[in-house]
């Protein structure tokens, strides 16, 4: 039987769907199957995975629709699931919005997506629920249907204001419809030299560390360490095998230098002849001359991982 998490949070562009899209590719590359089940009607999950969010494949609103009107099984559930690289998506589009009505007047409304998730839960080792930045009936079900919930805060006020009202909703969650839901805190965005990212950490430890989990680690503001990298300020890469599409590859990497500080983003990679190009938003941003640089970047490509490491023999690279 898998685990189920839910990332979620009523504010918007914290970093939900970008944490559930690294957490699973990462959960993938130990060995772990992985589902990822998009509750968002705007679609992000496939956006980001070089996907169209259109409405020629099966999505959530199909088989909640179904599931509603008692007229769903495994096999329907599975027409839903779509494979892009190492993990399984059940995807979400515009249509989802409309079901609120349909699911306001449902039997058991709360229940529907845990109905649902029932069916494949043997399936998989890791099931994750992206969650759309709302309070509605679907982020109810998102509730209901999950083991643990994450909620990803980025270290501004406006962010911080709004996990009260996020805690309060989840603990009456566990107090009528899933008491065993378990709650965890993570800090996104965090930029070590601001100071109200750091006083933004320090409140939520002191105000609801006691209460939930708060993580130890914050996933780092990108744009701060956008820079070139000498091998001798860099502790250690670690690089996480991903899939292509569309001729491009989509990359995870982990960062550590000697601070102690962590760097986690996405980009696209591609192979050009016997060179390897790096992009954040398509801009170069990494130098060509290995030997004096150091490469921050996931690379797919095994021959390509060779040669870096025949140049730079102090980069570490896990596949």
């Amino acid at each position: 039987m898998s685990e189920v998490f839910n990332l979620v949070n009523l504010k918007g562009g914290v970093g939900k769907t970008v944490s559930t899209i690294n957490i699973a590719y990462s959960m993938s590359a130990m060995g772990k199957s992985v589902l990822i089940i998009d509750t968002d009607s705007q679609g992000n999950i496939l956006t980001a995975l070089g996907r169209n969010p259109d409405t020629s494949f099966p999505t959530l609103a199909d088989i909640m629709s179904a599931a509603i009107d008692g007229k769903i099984s495994y096999y329907d559930v599975r027409d839903c699931i779509m494979r892009i690289g190492s993990v399984d998506v059940i995807p979400a589009n515009y249509l989802l919005a409309g079901l609120d009505l349909k699911l306001m007047n449902a039997m058991a409304r709360e229940y529907v997506l845990k109905g649902i998730v029932e069916y494949v839960r043997k399936d998989y080792d890791y099931i994750l629920i992206d969650s759309p930045p709302s309070l509605g009936v679907i982020v109810m079900n998102s509730l209901t249907a999950s083991d643990y919930v994450l909620i990803p805060v980025e270290a501004q006020y406006l962010s911080f204001e709004s996990l009260k009202v996020m805690l309060d909703t989840v603990n009456i969650t566990k107090l009528k419809l899933n008491p065993n839901l378990n709650v965890g805190i993570f800090i996104t965005k965090y930029q070590s030299n601001a100071n109200i990212c750091k006083a933004i950490l320090e409140k939520t430890r002191e105000m609801y560390g006691e209460s939930v989990k708060v993580f130890d680690k914050q996933i780092c503001y990108r744009g701060v360490k956008k820079k070139y990298y000498n091998i001798g300020d860099i502790k250690g890469i670690k690089i996480i095998k991903s899939y292509s599409a569309g001729g491009k590859y989509r990359g995870f990497y982990e960062l550590k230098d000697k601070s102690g500080d962590f760097l986690y983003t996405t980009f696209f990679l591609k192979q050009v002849n016997d060179e390897i190009k790096a992009y954040e938003k398509g801009d170069l941003w990494f130098a060509q001359e290995f030997k004096k640089q150091i490469l921050c970047s996931s690379v797919y490509d095994k021959d390509a991982i060779k040669y870096i490491q025949e140049e730079n023999p102090n980069i570490i690279v896990v596949c």
